[in-house]
């Protein structure tokens, strides 16, 4: 299947749930220390999957960081939106991660 009909089914799927398929409101260009909400978690987490760290809310946004499963990192972690997280790494970047790719290391 397609990415454009994946996109589509996926925007149907949101329409019918009841979800919002509206945008969010997009950062500024230079979005690294734009930050939204409060922080939902602090310390150790671990990576459950790979993922990159972006300059911006946005899957076209510079890569900041490459993380790999099984990664540990000192971080603060808050919403961007309903998607998107704002990550600030201690001793690291700071960035935007899609989904929720970490959990505590407790």
């Amino acid at each position: 299947m397609k990415l454009r009909n994946i996109l589509q089914l996926a925007g149907l799927v949101a329409v019918v749930s009841g979800c919002s398929t509206q945008q969010p409101i997009a950062a500024p260009a230079s979005a690294t220390g734009y930050r939204q909400g409060p922080v939902t978690a602090e310390g150790t987490v671990v990576a459950t999957r790979r993922f990159q760290l972006r300059s911006a809310p946005s899957i076209s946004a510079k890569t900041v960081a490459l993380y790999r499963k099984g990664d540990r990192l000192d971080a603060s972690i808050r919403p961007y939106d309903e998607i998107w997280h704002f990550i600030e790494v201690d001793k690291g970047p700071e960035g935007y991660v899609f989904g929720m790719p970490l959990h505590s290391a407790n």
